[in-house]
């Protein structure tokens, strides 16, 4: 990034208007009042806290059309294509959407929600593969007889 950022973008409570500090270049601040995001945010390019945290990460951004993951999530390849959109616009949707002090602020957010991705993509793939495993497991399908009768089956 080369533009100049500042860290803090002054006290929206004293000035009443939290678009008047500077971000980079005499940019104002419009984050969170839906405008255009600055081009470092442009830049930034995928997001890897939309793509891997989905409904979670659009509820903290107000990214309400987040919301669809959810529905999504019954039909995969929709839902897949839909994650991928969340991926390719998220850091602007969130910038738009979200209220941040600073560019900086807003690349360390992003960030830490990237891991915060990872680390849930990772526990649902080792639950996934712990249920799998229990799938597998010798004598399994005696557990799953009680369950048949309860269904009339």
């Amino acid at each position: 990034m080369g533009e100049m950022v500042t860290e803090r973008c002054g006290d929206a409570s004293q000035s009443g208007d939290h678009a008047s500090a500077p971000i980079a270049d005499g940019l104002a601040n419009n984050s969170g009042s839906g405008g255009r995001p600055p081009p470092a945010i442009e830049r930034m390019g995928w997001s890897w806290g939309a793509f891997l945290a989905g409904w979670i990460w659009a509820v903290r951004h107000r990214t309400w059309i987040g919301l669809l993951d959810l529905p999504f999530a019954l039909y995969p390849p929709v839902w897949l294509g839909f994650r991928v959109l969340l991926g390719v616009k998220g850091n602007a949707w969130a910038w738009q959407h979200r209220r941040f002090h600073s560019v900086a602020a807003f690349v360390r957010s992003q960030r830490a929600w990237a891991r915060w991705g990872i680390a849930l993509a990772l526990g649902e793939i080792i639950l996934a593969l712990a249920l799998f495993g229990l799938l597998l497991a010798p004598g399994f399908e005696t557990y799953l007889r009680p369950l048949g009768a309860l269904g009339g089956g």
